[in-house]
């Protein structure tokens, strides 16, 4: 699959309705990157994350990473500035609290253990926040190491 989001993202710098293809694609995982992260604010995040993809798609290689891999990092880029327009600290921003479709709920009922939640965001909470951001994309966005 990661191959056909490449190939679509290479032929996309020539062929639009390659990124379109794309979008239909991948919106529904990069949505939830900004809707865990700013949800008041996602869908407008994500439509900026397509127009600056859009503007910079030339600019991917694939022997540099994945497509999914360089949207994730154009999306990080869009809620950092997000971020700074309020005025928080781009690496460290809140947490969210476990809510109905909080994906905290489905960690909790993996381990089995609903008093571990508490304990692991606050340990989430501790790392250092460029650690914490990988272990988040690789557990929230499904991205690999």
């Amino acid at each position: 699959m990661n191959a056909d989001e490449d190939a679509l993202l290479t032929r996309s710098a020539r062929d639009t309705d390659a990124f379109e293809a794309l979008v239909v694609r991948l919106s529904a995982h990069l949505h939830g990157y900004p809707a865990r992260r700013a949800p008041n604010a996602a869908d407008d995040l994500l439509a900026e994350v397509w127009l600056q993809a859009f503007a910079g798609r030339a600019g991917f290689h694939a022997g540099r990473g994945t497509a999914r891999a360089w949207l994730f990092g154009v999306a990080r880029n869009v809620l950092a500035g997000h971020w700074r327009r309020l005025g928080q600290e781009r690496s460290d921003p809140p947490l969210p609290e476990p809510a109905g479709t909080d994906p905290w709920q489905a960690v909790d009922q993996r381990l089995d253990a609903a008093a571990c939640g508490p304990l692991l965001r606050e340990t989430l909470a501790g790392l250092p926040a460029v650690e914490r951001e990988l272990l988040l994309l690789v557990a929230w966005e499904q991205l690999t190491q």
